[in-house]
């Protein structure tokens, strides 16, 4: 079972404390208006053809040689048309010649009074026309596509569901319904326990009251249809709970209704009704043409149009908006502004009165009510309003919602409710009944809750401060509420919350008759409950609730245990005899209650418990069986026992009796259960798919419902059994020599769809996996929808109805968006529109750690265009970065600070090149959620490349020439650490130090002289070196000739032959391109490109070039004679 189905068990089971059930004995008739009733007697079963083909239904009861007080059965009819005219002629297994199905089969049994046919139920197609019927006691019940049509007939109620169709004409029927739960205690225990749930269903049903036809009652609630001509009806109240399912009401034709209340999803047309009162509800629309009505109430959620109408006392409702109304002594039913909206429209009609009957407050809109006593009849607080009541009266409802905040002062309020984040604060008030849920806030100071029954409720989270309060009767915590307590009178606290709650005596004293903590678990320690200094007549504590109380006056307190793994037995002083395998969790510090007894005991997995000849006076034992646990009672008495799962139970002669809760045993699920040797139950209610057999006991009521099954014999003695269910693979109860004072069969109930129970999930957001459901049922198909909350725990429809088969996988995919724990429900029903129990899947998405990328190591230099590439991945990202890195002294600092990065897209961190060396480059990151990834490293070299040159053209000059070499040194790196020398070496291979170790600058020119004092060719080699010490060099040829003092030589006027000049130029020509491309093959090169070198004369004045260029050009401009000419070019080539 899982948690939050036994928290509602036991929330239920807690709020019947203190409240005696009494059983319910009459029989169906006492229910009846009082008239002369003309009561059909049916023959009696054994004369019925009571063998059945039919693979779905088959007869609910099986009594033999048994003695039957009285015997009201039902029958089925699930096809074909029956015209029922005059008299009901039940004979041979047959309603006037077409076969019906029995509820019961009597045999060689005695029926003291009467058999009596009290239920006639229609399935599938079944058409059922009855005229001139006179049975106030028959009910008719429709399912499926069934119709009925009932012409001047008087039965007892119709209840219609399904798709089914009625048609009234003529007819006295006093109750007209739509599928519902009786008001029942158990039943409610069970349902609210979810051993058995029934969410609200949605019919499309349509009925139509016509001709005359007299209803006393008419109730529906789950979306049916309705019109209603010419006809007179008692108490019409028609609403609906879903927006998917609205019921349709049509008011025609001088129709006569006393009481009219339209609420809930409703809409309707009205013409010419007459009616003493109308009310119109909340979400109702309602359109009246020709009303004639005494009273009309309107709530301001509603909305009413009244044409052409008279209406004697109009009550009306206003909606607030976003200004700021005071209503402040209101005079003839007006606020003091204007600045409201009515939902009631008048066209052409006549009102006496008009007053303001309640007040909707919505968006921001602030609104302050103040000495408006019985003026207003209901308030809501909506949507982040600010409502302010004081000095006031209001009869009805004061509803808070949607962060809504509502301030309470010296007030009188019937029923205040608040919901959904809502914020209530509640000073010198008296209330009646108070109901938090779903994360409300409540502190009420100095006020009286009034109510008889349970009159303050919180549950969903919802937190609650009293102080200075008086409760008269009962305060109820559950569903994960808080509640703090100081300085306040209550009757009785039942605390099914898992806390914290905290009761203490601060400012005052703190008197509390009863408490009752039984918060929800199987076997773990649950729950925070501390108790301080308080008095205290009775504590009720479950085995598995964590509570402590400390310096109280406690005047008894009733424990519970655990028993988890042994066998436990418990003796008739209330003791446990044997047994280790158990324990409980309450502490009581400087508090000595006189009486401590056992109050109750868990019973789960394997685990036994025998208890013998235990039977207290004033408080028995509730016993929970879960799991695959085995209870055994004999001559025992207890209050309660509850089966679930499969358990199993064994009473022998064990008297389940009304101390202070039921005196029930409650089955489901699979349960199994043998009671015998003179036994006394008050009430055994089997439900599910459990079993039973009851051998010589008493019982006074017997209720069965789905597919339980009982076996009663052995001289037992029931006073009432109710069988409300169906059975595939058998009878539901079989009663064999034994007596029944009313023996009921009622209904035929469809099996409800059921569903599997796949695991909880724990994924991701890049996760594939989905919630793989199949639904399951007798007849085949049906509708399911899927609930889920969102990261604020509210709740909205994640896949709205849609149709199933039997079977047939249902794959719900999940929502990735935000992670956290999710619920996710599967609603379902069948064709039948029965309901299986809605199952849960708990989904946790886990937000996965941010990922990063791996770039590659990176080499590079101070020159280089590189950058770290990263890349951050997350399941919903974004986050922050942040980007570490290390000096050349490995000291570490921050190179960029945190910064958002974009979930998958590529972003580029710059490298630091301001030194060489190895470096880490260490990247911190997080997600939206501040979950840290692994830090990722990225190494980065940064390499020192060899120091360059220049590379300044080799030079030739002359002796008594001036100028110098002009080298330019470049570094990756500018420190003033850097060297140089220069080499001079001649054709001899002597070489010297021309200039020794000289400091050098990043990219300046260095001007180094040429030694000119003898004519030669040298090599003048630059060493020099980097930052890092890496050695660089560049050789420069230099020729020096020996400098001529020559006239120019100028030939006589007509012996200026020129040619000889053009030969020497075409010659000098070829052996320039000859050398140049030698030198070129003979002189390497640096790898590292040089910067360009800078074209034309330097500052010395020194020509550029190679070396026969240079004389060429020398000689053209007449630096050098001819002779020196060709003498300076034999000896470049003689050298080369």
């Amino acid at each position: 079972m899982k948690k939050g189905t036994l928290m509602r068990l036991i929330f239920s089971i807690s709020l019947t404390i203190l409240i005696i059930i009494p059983v319910i004995n009459s029989n169906t008739s006492s229910q009846l208006p009082i008239w002369n009733i003309k009561t059909i007697i049916a023959p009696r079963s054994k004369d019925l053809d009571l063998s059945s083909t039919d693979n779905q239904h088959k007869p609910l009861i099986y009594a033999i040689n048994s003695t039957i007080g009285n015997n009201t059965y039902a029958i089925l009819i699930d096809s074909g048309h029956v015209v029922v005219d005059n008299y009901l002629n039940l004979t041979m297994g047959k309603l006037n010649e077409t076969s019906v199905i029995n509820s019961t089969i009597i045999e060689n049994s005695t029926i003291v009074n009467e058999t009596r046919l009290v239920y006639i139920n229609l399935y599938g197609d079944a058409i059922l026309n009855m005229s001139n019927i006179y049975d106030p006691s028959l009910s008719i019940i429709l399912y499926d596509n069934a119709e009925l049509s009932l012409n001047n007939c008087t039965i007892y109620s119709i209840t219609s569901s399904g798709s089914s169709k009625a048609w009234i004409k003529n007819s006295w029927v006093y109750y007209i319904s739509d599928p519902k739960l009786p008001a029942d205690p158990i039943l409610d225990l069970i349902r609210g326990s979810k051993l058995i749930e029934i969410p609200p269903l949605t019919v499309s049903s349509q009925i139509n009251i016509l001709q005359n036809s007299n209803i006393s009652i008419v109730q529906l609630t789950q979306g049916a249809d309705i019109v209603i001509d010419n006809s007179s009806i008692l108490q019409f109240r028609v609403s609906s709970e879903s927006e998917m399912a609205r019921s349709q009401v049509s008011v025609t034709s001088n129709s006569t209704i006393n009481e009219t209340f339209f609420s809930g999803y409703t809409n309707a047309t009205v013409t010419n009704l007459t009616s003493s009162l109308v009310s119109v509800g909340e979400t109702a629309n309602i359109y009246a043409f020709g009303l004639n009505s005494n009273v009309v109430s309107v709530d301001a959620i509603g909305k009413l149009v009244l044409e052409n109408s008279i209406v004697n006392n109009l009550s009306y409702g206003i909606i607030c908006y976003n200004q700021t109304i005071n209503i402040l002594n209101i005079t003839n039913g007006q606020p003091e502004t204007s600045e409201y909206e009515n939902n009631t429209k008048l066209i052409n009609t006549m009102t006496l009165t008009e007053n303001l009957n309640s007040v909707v407050v919505n968006n921001s809109a602030k609104v302050k009510i103040e000495d408006c006593s019985d003026k207003i009849g209901h308030v809501y607080a909506l949507d982040n309003s600010n409502v302010l009541i004081k000095n006031t009266t209001l009869p009805t409802v004061c509803y808070a919602a949607n962060d809504s905040k509502l301030t309470i002062e010296n007030c009188t309020i019937n029923m205040l409710y608040a919901t959904n984040n809502s914020n209530l604060i509640i000073n010198y008030s008296k209330i009646d009944v108070i109901l938090a849920i779903d994360n409300s806030n409540l502190t009420i100071v100095e006020s009286l809750i009034t109510s008889s029954s349970t009159q303050l409720s919180i549950v969903g989270n919802s937190i609650l401060k009293l102080t200075n309060v008086t409760i008269p009767n009962m305060l109820a915590a559950g569903e994960n509420s808080s509640l703090t307590i100081d300085n306040c009178s209550i009757n009785f606290i039942v605390c099914t919350t898992e806390g914290p709650i905290l009761i203490s005596n601060k400012t005052g004293s703190t008197s509390i008759t009863g408490i009752s903590v039984l918060i929800p678990s199987i076997g773990n320690p649950v729950g925070n409950v501390s108790i301080w200094n308080s008095t205290i007549t009775l504590v009720w504590i479950i085995g598995s609730a964590v509570v402590s109380i400390n310096n109280c006056f406690l005047s008894a307190i009733a424990e519970g245990i655990v028993v988890y793994n042994d066998t436990v037995k418990i003796n008739s002083s209330g003791d446990i005899e044997s047994g280790t395998s158990y324990t409980n969790y309450t502490t009581i510090t400087n508090t000595f209650p006189p009486i401590r007894i056992l109050g109750n005991i868990e019973v789960n997995n394997s685990a036994k418990v025998d208890v013998t000849d235990y039977n207290p006076t004033n408080m028995g034992i509730i016993l929970f069986a879960w799991d695959d646990s085995n209870a055994i009672l004999t001559n025992t008495t207890i209050d309660l026992m509850i089966l679930g799962n499969n358990s199993n139970a064994k009473l022998h002669n064990a008297n389940l009796s009304n101390l202070i809760f039921f005196g029930a045993l409650i089955s489901a699920g699979n349960s199994s259960f043998t009671i015998d040797n003179q036994s006394t139950i008050s009430r055994i209610v089997s439900l599910g798919n459990s079993n039973g057999t009851i051998k010589n006991s008493t019982i006074t009521l017997l209720s069965l419902q789905r597919s339980a099954k009982i076996i009663v014999q052995n001289s037992t003695s029931i006073s009432q059994v109710e069988v409300k269910g169906s059975n595939v693979d058998g009878i539901s109860l079989k009663i064999y020599n034994s007596s029944v004072d009313l023996l009921a069969g009622i209904i035929w109930d469809h099996f409800q769809p059921h569903s599997n129970h796949p695991e909880d999930i724990i994924t991701t957001a890049n996760g594939l996996e989905t919630i793989d459901w199949r639904l399951y049922d007798d007849f085949g198909g049906g509708q399911y929808r899927v609930w889920t909350n969102d990261s604020n725990d509210n709740y909205y429809i994640w896949q709205d109805w849609t149709p199933w088969t039997i079977g047939s996988p249902i794959n719900i995919l999940i929502n990735r968006t935000v992670p956290g724990i999710y619920n996710y429900t599967i609603e379902y029903n069948d064709t039948h529109n029965l309901f299986g129990y809605p199952d849960t899947v708990i989904v946790l998405i886990v937000d996965s750690l941010p990922t990063s990328n791996f770039p590659v190591p990176i080499v590079t230099s101070a020159s280089g265009l590189e950058t770290i590439n990263w890349t951050l991945y997350d399941d919903y990202g974004p986050g922050q970065y942040r980007v570490w890195a290390n000096d050349s002294n490995g000291n570490y600092y921050v190179w960029v600070n945190w910064t958002s990065w974009i979930n998958n897209s590529q972003f580029s961190i710059q490298i630091n090149r301001t030194a060489p060396g190895i470096y880490n480059y260490t990247i911190d990151y997080n997600d939206s959620a501040n979950q840290f990834g692994i830090p990722g490293i990225v190494i980065v070299t940064i390499t020192d490349a060899m120091p360059t040159t220049n590379q300044p053209e080799d030079i030739i000059t002359k002796t008594k020439d001036s100028g110098t070499i002009g080298w330019i040194l470049y570094d990756d790196f500018n420190v003033s650490t850097r060297m140089y020398r220069v080499w001079i070496s001649d054709t001899d291979g002597n070489s010297y130090i021309w200039v020794n170790w000289t400091s050098w600058d990043n990219d300046t020119m260095i001007y180094v002289p040429i030694n000119r004092t003898i004519a030669g060719i040298f090599n003048y080699t630059i060493e020099f070196n980097s930052s890092t010490g890496q050695i660089g060099k560049d050789t420069v040829f230099v020729a020096i000739a020996k400098s001529k003092e020559r006239p120019p030589f100028i030939p006589p006027i007509g012996q200026r032959d020129l040619s000889w000049i053009i030969y020497i130029l075409i010659g000098a020509t070829a052996g320039i391109v000859v050398v140049s491309i030698a030198l070129a093959r003979s002189r390497p090169k640096e790898v590292r490109k040089a910067p360009k070198k800078v074209k034309g004369k330097p500052a010395n004045g020194l020509i550029l070039g190679t070396k026969k260029e240079i004389l060429l050009h020398r000689l053209a401009k007449g630096e050098i004679s001819k002779d020196e000419y060709l003498d300076l070019v034999k000896f470049i080539e003689d050298k080369e």
